[in-house]
């Protein structure tokens, strides 16, 4: 599942570090406004956030900022963050060369291992998506209904590191994209981790467990 963190939440993570670094406020004070600059120089500096804040920034384009969709930019950002355990870039990085988004090219090789390496640092999408690939048999995994249980169920208990814009609607809605044909035992485990999402509470965590 792909990433769509609101920028404002993406420039106030890296506010935070410039004004413990700097000793700048930059959000919520009247008087300075984060700039690209702000953004740019932090970013040279290697600092994670920094790095995913510019990818999308490119991605989308940002007209309050002057700046033109260039994925060719936001790719090179991205790579940049991931490679500095960036979970969320990790996570799109490895989403986008499953789906090819934003000219990243396709490489289910790529896809797993950044999935996978977002998923051992505990952030629960990455986590999910692997368990989607065993669901579903795709990414050049085979269908493994035992392997995805196992990654939805980390999933679950990693959940409190997670998409902040995670709904149970979009993860069904994508789910029933990539899964055709689902047999009954399939649709049983979907349900089950669906229900979590809604209510992630102890009780549905253990229910999922039991299937």
């Amino acid at each position: 599942m792909k990433r769509l963190l609101t920028l404002f939440l993406i420039l106030f993570s890296i506010s935070t570090f410039i004004s413990a670094k700097e000793n700048s406020t930059i959000i919520g004070n009247k008087e300075k406004k984060i700039t690209i600059e702000d953004i740019q120089r932090i970013a040279d500096r290697g600092n994670p956030e920094a790095l995913n804040a510019l990818s999308w920034m490119y991605f989308r384009g940002d007209k309050e900022f002057k700046i033109e969709k260039n994925n060719e930019k936001g790719i090179h950002y991205m790579i940049r963050a991931a490679e500095k355990n960036q979970v969320n870039s990790m996570t799109d990085l490895g989403w986008f060369s499953f789906t090819g988004e934003y000219g990243v090219k396709k490489d289910f090789k790529k896809a797993v291992y950044w999935n996978e390496k977002a998923s051992n640092l505990k952030f629960a999408t990455a986590t999910y998506n692997i368990g989607l690939f065993y669901y579903a048999g795709i990414a050049d995994l085979p269908k493994d209904l035992i392997k995805a249980k196992k990654y939805w169920v980390l999933s679950a208990e990693q959940w409190k590191n997670r998409n902040e814009d995670t709904t149970a609607e979009g993860l069904l809605e994508e789910i029933n994209q990539y899964s055709s044909n689902q047999t009954k035992e399939m649709i049983t485990l979907r349900d089950a981790y669906i229900d979590f999402v809604r209510d992630p509470s102890s009780f549905n965590l253990r229910k999922l467990k039991s299937i």
